[in-house]
């Protein structure tokens, strides 16, 4: 279907929201989902990371890889490539998780999961 749903996340925006995949990172995605567990990055066993496990593994591939950031600045630069795309800016919102700032972006205008899965591929 090449979408997941957040179930857990800081804020309402964030919680229950279909997330899609990009074509170009499906493959990954089906290889996590193959693992053993209900969750999409687990530890050995299947179970879910808490958030202390996924930043000592996202620290480690930053030092393997000499790099300095952190998993915020994924967010940035999805965001980034998304508008730089030409995505549409209630869709990069919804993919973010971001509450929309108008009411009338935020109450009237909606956006399919097919809508979504086109502005992913954007990138």
């Amino acid at each position: 279907q090449r979408y997941f749903i957040v179930r857990e996340s800081k804020t309402a925006a964030g919680r229950n929201r279909a997330v899609p995949i990009s074509k170009k990172t499906l493959s990954f995605f089906e290889f996590w989902l193959s693992q053993p567990g209900k969750y999409l990055i687990t530890d050995d066993y299947g179970n879910q990371l808490t958030y202390h496990q996924y930043r000592t593994r996202f620290d480690a591939v930053m030092t393997a890889s000499r790099c300095k950031h952190t998993p915020h600045e994924c967010r940035h630069t999805c965001a980034t490539m998304l508008d730089n795309a030409g995505a549409n800016e209630t869709a990069i919102k919804r993919i973010l998780g971001h509450a929309s700032q108008g009411v009338t972006k935020r109450v009237y205008t909606h956006k399919s999961l097919h809508e979504l899965k086109k502005a992913i591929d954007l990138i």
